[in-house]
């Protein structure tokens, strides 16, 4: 009898930490999904978040380009095509012009997946802040140097 008690209480024991154990695997896999999820979500958040800055950044240079190419009549091109900064200003002004069209929405700067991504913001960014100097406006707000997460 004592036997088959010693044998009922190591059936009751391995019971118990079968249970136990399977609980465990329960509670870290339910963990596992939850944290999975939230992670998912806040990467959706920073997505969207990230890539509405890219095309607000983006779209303000196309808006700024076009606004100054429209604004030079002919008399002002010539007033500026007269000096060597300004040749070169047209010149720079007009690479951005076609970068900007080169990477519109839907190309490779407003892309996630593509690798160069970062390498077309900073062109565009660069070429934006030559322009600014060789027309010598003055740039009093800030342009970010990279992507920060």
């Amino acid at each position: 009898m004592a036997k088959g008690s010693d044998n009922d209480v190591n059936i009751a024991f391995d019971a118990l930490f079968v249970a136990e154990d399977s609980r465990y695997k329960e509670g870290l896999k339910d963990g596992e999904k939850m944290a999975r999820d939230n992670n998912y979500h806040d990467g959706c958040q920073l997505g969207i978040t990230k890539g509405s800055e890219h095309v607000q950044e983006v779209a303000f240079y196309e808006g700024f380009v076009e606004t100054l190419l429209n604004w030079m009549d002919d008399e002002k091109k010539t007033e500026l095509s007269q000096t060597s900064s300004g040749r070169r200003a047209m010149t720079v002004l007009a690479a951005l012009d076609k970068l900007l069209k080169d990477t519109s929405l839907g190309s490779s700067i407003l892309d996630p997946s593509q690798s160069n991504l970062t390498d077309d913001l900073d062109k565009v960014r660069g070429k934006f802040q030559q322009v600014m100097s060789l027309l010598k406006f003055d740039v009093s707000f800030g342009v970010p140097n990279s992507i920060s997460f």
